[in-house]
């Protein structure tokens, strides 16, 4: 994890929210994508659906035998470095056309809007 954090500020952003899944996370996430699946092939009876049926059927096998110890997920915002400036009460982000973003102390989260003439790209998480 510290090579993915320190490649971000080889592109000059700075991380200002991390959100990693543990296992009983990942393990809904598979779950969900297995029923998901399920549904579609009740509704897709077809030649496709065969296939997809064989694979669905050994899939939590597999998973748990060989893909659960090793993958997981995470999410990572981003802002560029460039665009940090101080203001009174958290951190202010850009500004004017640009775009802004911010640290709501009174809402205990963080937000952003980016409008078009920026170009830039706000990540952010609620």
């Amino acid at each position: 994890m510290s090579a993915i954090l320190a490649s971000f500020g080889d592109l000059d952003y700075n991380v200002v929210e991390i959100v990693l899944a543990d296992q009983d996370g990942w393990d809904r996430y598979e779950g969900a994508k297995w029923l998901t699946m399920r549904r579609w092939l009740e509704a897709n009876p077809d030649d496709l659906a065969t296939n997809v049926r064989a694979k669905l059927t050994s899939e939590s096998e597999r998973y748990a035998a060989f893909t659960r110890e090793f993958l997981g997920w995470g999410v990572f915002a981003l802002m560029a470095r460039e665009f940090f400036r101080p203001y009174e009460g958290g951190i202010s982000v850009g500004g004017g056309a640009g775009g802004t973003a911010g640290f709501d102390h009174s809402a205990g989260r963080f937000g952003a809007r980016r409008t078009a003439a920026s170009g830039r790209q706000f990540a952010f998480a609620v």
